[in-house]
Order: C-alpha cells, then structure tokens, then sequence
C-alpha cells in the first residue's frame, strides 16, 4: 500500500493544527502540561471533538488560501466566495442550461486558458472559442 505525499502533508498539517489548537487552550487556561485527561477533564468529550472541528477548519481555510495564493496569477473568472470558488454560479448557470454561455463569456473575457474553482480545487480549463460555440 502505498500512501502520497500529499496525503502525509495533509495528515502531518492536521495534526500540527491539532497540537497548536491545544497548546493554545492550554496557555490561556494556565496548564504547565496538556494531556489527553487533561484535555477530557477540561473540555469534556464535546470540547475535544470542538477543538478537533476547530483545527481541521483551520487546516482547511490554510490550505484554501495556499492554493489560492499559488494559482493567483492565472486568467479565470473572479471567485464568487472563498470556500465555494465559482461552483454556484456554474450550478446556476447549469439549472438554466446556460452553463456553455457561461464557459464561452468567461473564455471570451479571460482568455482561451482559464482557471475556476470547485470549492477549493482549482480548475484548468483550455478550451478555443470557437469549439464552445458550436
């Protein structure tokens, strides 16, 4: 079985998110050690899974913007918002059939290469204008 370097990046983020969130909760309650009892006693069951819901948000928003900061400089459409990117106004334009209108209008604005994004994933797409016409 063979596991990716992107998978052991994302796991080792994770949970070094995880320890920060900790040490974090850690200092400003006054602790000198933090261990999972601690953790338990303090926070209860609830707070664990908060704070675990916490540092996987954190992760997420980290690695949304990373991935923003390095596509950035590509021709696309502007992101309609930060987690979401262009996929409701793609969704829109797909509920009113209308989604080749919209790949033909961003190519004509931005170029035949553009970028869009589906959540945090960007999306390349070269395309002539002339093959979306038709």
């Amino acid at each position: 079985m063979s596991v990716s370097k992107k998978t052991v990046t994302a796991i080792a983020n994770y949970v070094i998110g995880i320890i920060v969130v900790l040490g974090i909760c850690a200092y400003l309650s006054g602790a000198k050690t933090t261990t999972l009892k601690w953790v338990l006693y303090q926070f209860g069951l609830i707070g664990l899974m908060g704070i675990l819901g916490l540092a996987a948000f954190l992760h997420n928003t980290v690695r949304t913007y990373t991935a923003h900061r390095k596509h950035d400089n590509y021709p696309g459409p502007v992101r309609e918002s930060f987690y979401a990117g262009n996929y409701y106004t793609m969704r829109r334009a797909q509920d009113q059939n209308k989604l080749f209108d919209l790949l033909l209008d961003w190519t004509v604005r931005h170029g035949s290469t553009i970028i869009f994004w589906r959540f945090e994933a960007p999306k390349v797409c070269p395309a002539a204008t002339p093959a979306i016409q038709y």
